[in-house]
């Protein structure tokens, strides 16, 4: 099958440096995983067809041609118009992308908290794994919140494959905390009922026992971690303190409308992680 053919990366780029960032970190992941490269921008409707705009889409052609030569993997350039996060999930959906990758903004002081509509917008209705990159390094190891629900066996088996590609150390995450009984949380984390204390060291070694099996399976080396924190919040520490190069979270694996209830812990730890972030959805 001609590489063309096979479900491809898709990346989104607004011309900006952090989505050069993103399509080299895409051309990276593509590259490893032996599949096809689809460098996608979104301009304003009439923006290929108009006489007038030419110029425009031959300067466009000419900057990502320029990227498109440097990296090493088969690549094609897509120009669309309209909206751009729904042109880039309508895109995602038609060619039944592999992967979706967008940068996050990292504009002003608080940029760990400027996610970017885009980006945003995306991870909540794509149908396919989303990578939020936030620094294209590799380095670091890639951390995991896990529930041990079917949904968090996706993360961990997608954060596995990263750390081994990567050849870095796996970093398995569990949560236990009690939380709103009406806060709406994802299922990358879970939410246990107040215990009394000495249950809590009986509870705490199942999940370490749990989470040790789990990290045995994937036969990547690494270490896990309980914690009794926030979900959100826990994930991001851990990636934190371990210097992290990549944050693997589930979210829901639903379709349509729906699909758009992200999750908190997903939502949090996509706008708060030092790293870029991968969302998994469903297997890939």
């Amino acid at each position: 099958m001609n590489s063309h053919q096979l479900p491809p990366v898709i990346v989104g780029t607004d011309l900006s440096l952090e989505s050069d960032d993103a399509i080299h970190v895409a051309a990276a992941w593509a590259k490893r995983n032996e599949a096809p490269l689809e460098i996608v921008h979104v301009g304003p409707f009439g923006m290929f067809q108009n006489l007038q705009n030419r110029q425009v889409k031959d300067a466009l052609l000419v900057r990502l041609e320029g990227l498109v030569e440097s990296l090493d993997v088969p690549s094609k350039i897509v120009g669309l118009e309209g909206d751009a996060p729904e042109e880039l999930v309508r895109h995602a959906e038609t060619r039944a992308a592999r992967l979706m990758v967008v940068a996050a903004s990292t504009k002003g002081a608080t940029k760990r908290l400027l996610l970017g509509s885009t980006a945003q917008q995306v991870a909540r209705r794509s149908p396919c794994p989303v990578l939020v990159v936030r620094s294209p390094s590799l380095h670091g190891p890639v951390v995991v919140g896990t529930d041990f629900s079917e949904p968090a066996a996706y993360a961990v088996k997608a954060g596995a494959r990263e750390a081994r590609a990567r050849g870095v150390p796996l970093v398995l995450v569990h949560s236990v905390f009690q939380p709103d009984p009406l806060a709406v949380l994802g299922p990358a984390v879970v939410s246990i009922p107040v215990i009394a204390e000495e249950q809590r060291a009986t509870i705490n070694d199942a999940a370490e026992t749990m989470l040790g099996t789990l990290l045995e399976n994937t036969g990547v080396s690494g270490s896990t971690q309980v914690a009794a924190g926030e979900p959100g919040r826990s994930i991001v520490s851990a990636a934190e303190v371990s210097g992290a190069g990549l944050v693997v979270v589930a979210t829901h694996g639903r379709t349509g409308l729906a699909r758009m209830a992200l999750g908190s812990v997903a939502e949090f730890v996509m706008h708060r992680a030092p790293c870029s972030v991968l969302v998994v959805r469903r297997e890939e």
